[in-house]
C-alpha cells in the first residue's frame, strides 16, 4: 500500500510504514482533533479507484478564523484497489 498525504513530504510507503504513521498520528494528534467533523460532500464510483470530496469542520473556529477564510478546510481523497479488492494506493489532498 502506498499512502500520499500532502501534508507530508514523503509517502509512506508498505503497511508497516503506515501503520508507524497512524500510531504516532493516534499518539500525538488525538486531542487536537477531538471534536473535529468530517464530511464528505460527493463521492464518484468505480470499480478499480474511487473519488470523494469533504469538508473538515473545526469547533470553535468562526467564520472568517481559519487560516483560509472560510468556516471549513476541503479536500479530496482518491483510493485504488488491487485484483483482491484491497486498497493499494491513496493519496489525500487536503
Amino acid at each position: 500500500v502506498v499512502y500520499e498525504d500532502l501534508n507530508y513530504e514523503e509517502p509512506f510507503v508498505g503497511r508497516a510504514a503506515l501503520q508507524a504513521f497512524l500510531a504516532n498520528f493516534r499518539a500525538t494528534q488525538f486531542r487536537a482533533i477531538n471534536g473535529v467533523t468530517f464530511e464528505v460532500e460527493d463521492t464518484s464510483e468505480g470499480t478499480r479507484a474511487v473519488c470523494f470530496t469533504y469538508l473538515i469542520r473545526i469547533p470553535g473556529r468562526p467564520r472568517g478564523t481559519l487560516m483560509t477564510g472560510i468556516e471549513a478546510i476541503k479536500g479530496v481523497t482518491y483510493l485504488e484497489v488491487d485484483d483482491e479488492g484491497k486498497i493499494c494506493f491513496v493519496r489525500d489532498i487536503p
